[in-house]
């Protein structure tokens, strides 16, 4: 990780996104205090308790958590107030579909340390057919869902055209 930093430290990349396993907190801190590139981490860590140790090190500036893997939009706000109490931004992973979308979307526009999303799904012409009110996607922002809930309307039709069989 230390000669990828070197080497990549010419380019200036907005930030190093997991260079090293998540869980390896020492390493990664020490990594931290060698380059002025923000680290980001921690799409893979499972609850916001796991977030503690990163931020107590100051191994990363920027953390990613996943709706689907940490519990949901409650969880999501508990690590991005831990992040912000340290100074520390939020980049929401999110590969996962339309929902977590939604999710993310509207944490995005719940906290005041939210850096920037991916989206991970390529088949989004589908989100047309699930968002209330349609997808209007754009190549500079998204639009905070408006209908109930998280925005988001499954139909039966989707639903049954999308089940998975066991």
């Amino acid at each position: 990780a230390k000669l990828l930093m070197k080497v990549l430290d010419q380019y200036q990349p907005y930030f190093y996104e997991e260079i090293i396993n998540c869980q390896n907190v020492d390493v990664m801190a020490e990594l931290a205090k060698q380059t002025h590139i923000p680290i980001a981490t921690g799409e893979g860590l499972q609850s916001h308790f796991n977030y503690r140790e990163l931020l107590a090190r100051q191994a990363a500036r920027i953390l990613q958590p996943d709706a689907a893997r940490t519990g949901g939009i409650t969880a999501l706000k508990k690590i991005a107030a831990m992040a912000d109490a340290n100074y520390v931004t939020i980049a929401p992973h999110n590969p996962n579909g339309p929902v977590c979308t939604a999710a993310s979307i509207h944490l995005a526009a719940s906290i005041p340390n939210f850096l920037i999303m991916e989206e991970g799904n390529t088949r989004v012409e589908e989100y047309k057919s699930i968002f209330t009110g349609g997808w209007k996607p754009t190549l500079s922002h998204w639009d905070i869902p408006d209908g109930p809930g998280l925005g988001v309307d499954l139909s039966p039709e989707f639903l049954r055209s999308n089940e998975v069989k066991g």
